[in-house]
């Protein structure tokens, strides 16, 4: 709903959603039942926002509100290790029910110093309550019996976990200063955060269910947006620094029953530096013509962390079970699916065949460097380490005056073949995921 108190606008959003899902996974992708997941769950959210802005013209514009969401989670998940004689033959089952209480109240402006220079800032406080209820994981060596809902050997629960968001400001302050009408300078300061809640993975000790605190960041930007209308180019620029404090994570959780077994926690600190390059040029001569180019440098440190890891794996290998090998600290790794370096080349060329349909071709070429998985068995980084990878996509249109819009659409048209993903688990699994090879896709929309 939105309302016009002449001054200000008031804005109302109330939102509701309930989503049921089903979603089977097997993680060795073999005949066997070496670790099937079958996982049902209710989602249900509703969330109410308010906004009141201002509408009268002038050098300060402003909006303040609040808002207010809950979120309830019912989830039950089966775990089939029937045929894995390397653990335990068994079936497993975890339900828990989550409870998410939210709501925040905020202030956002900006001021014209100058017909150049103006300021722009914004605050929020935040309070947020999470609770895990009645969480319990039951296994049982005879499938048939948990399978015909009989009590299984309880390997952990029933238990309830609070969680409370500790008092959390967020916001930012930045500055825009126009050289001219075609040349913007901006710097922003931010501070932000991720609330923190529990591991919903097959926990099967006490410690995996302890909470993990939010995770805090400030991040520090500078760039400039300049527009060359005679020659059809923009370019955009920035340099960031992200400052990451109490950063989330999975760990590994030293147990004396399982051995190793794996949590979400707060790993450490953390830095990022990096610098952003974006040019879009559309040539006057070529009328329907725009190529683009972007690239991207990041560099991200562990800095500080008391955290080491260990490995189940490696254990296991090293014939070893019960006493778990310490693979390395986590201080001075990089962070998990970070790439230094990224760029994306591209052109899309649209041309009037008559007066009611309009042809566009497009073509993008895009590419990043290698980076090592955020998996917590990392002890051998060319194991673990996604190459780097490059691809192309392309697409033809044709759409007409009346709401019709024919595509069709290639999808790694060089048919390279990577991954996306490369990780390991408490279970001495080790996984893969790539993404499916060339592929081509026809879209057909029409606009009302």
């Amino acid at each position: 709903v939105d309302y016009d108190l002449g001054s200000a606008m008031l804005h109302a959003v109330t939102s509701f959603r309930d989503y049921d899902g089903r979603q089977v996974f097997d993680y060795d992708s073999s005949p066997l039942a070496l670790f099937n997941e079958d996982t049902s769950f209710v989602f249900e959210t509703l969330s109410q926002d308010l906004r009141l802005a201002s509408a009268s013209e002038g050098p300060f514009a402003w909006q303040v509100g609040l808002n207010y969401a809950q979120t309830d989670i019912n989830e039950d998940r089966l775990a089939d290790l029937s045929d894995n004689v390397l653990v335990l033959p068994s079936i497993g089952r975890r339900v828990f029910v989550q409870e998410d209480r939210h709501w925040a109240v905020f202030v956002e402006g900006q001021y014209a110093l100058t017909e150049q220079l103006s300021v722009n800032g914004s605050l929020r406080y935040t309070d947020e309550e999470r609770r895990l209820i009645n969480f319990r994981a039951i296994g049982e060596s005879d499938p048939f019996q948990i399978l015909v809902d009989t009590p299984g050997d309880l390997f952990l629960g029933p238990r309830s976990v609070d969680y409370s968001l500790g008092d959390q400001l967020s916001g930012h302050i930045g500055l825009d200063y126009k050289l001219h009408e075609n040349a913007l300078l901006y710097g922003k300061v931010v501070r932000g955060f991720k609330s923190g809640g529990f591991f919903g993975g097959f926990a099967l000790s006490e410690d995996e269910l302890d909470p993990y605190e939010e995770e805090t960041v400030w991040a520090f930007e500078a760039g400039a947006k300049v527009d060359l209308p005679a020659s059809g180019l923009r370019l955009n620029g920035a340099v960031f620094y992200y400052d990451y404090q109490d950063f989330q994570g999975f760990e590994t959780v030293v147990d004396d029953i399982f051995g190793v077994v794996t949590g979400l926690g707060n790993l450490g600190d953390a830095e990022h530096f990096g610098a952003d390059l974006e040019a879009l040029w559309s040539p006057p001569s070529i009328e329907g013509l725009t190529l683009q180019a972007a690239a991207t440098w990041l560099d991200t440190d562990i800095v500080e962390s008391e955290f080491v890891e260990t490995s189940a794996l490696i254990d296991f290998v090293a014939g070893d079970p019960g006493d778990p090998i310490v693979i390395s600290p986590t201080e001075g790794r990089p962070r998990g699916f970070a790439a230094e370096f990224s760029y994306v080349l591209g052109g899309q060329y649209e041309r009037r065949i008559n007066d009611t349909l309009t042809a566009a071709a497009t073509l993008t070429w895009s590419w990043r460097s290698e980076f090592e998985d955020n998996s917590i068995f990392a002890f051998d980084g060319g194991l673990f380490a996604v190459d780097s990878y490059g691809l192309l996509t392309g697409s033809v249109s044709l759409a007409s005056r009346s709401g019709w819009d024919v595509s069709v659409i290639g999808q790694n048209l060089t048919d390279e073949i990577y991954v996306t993903s490369a990780t390991s688990d408490d279970l001495l699994s080790y996984g893969q995921i790539p993404v499916r090879p060339r592929s081509w896709q026809v879209q057909v929309r029409k606009a009302f």
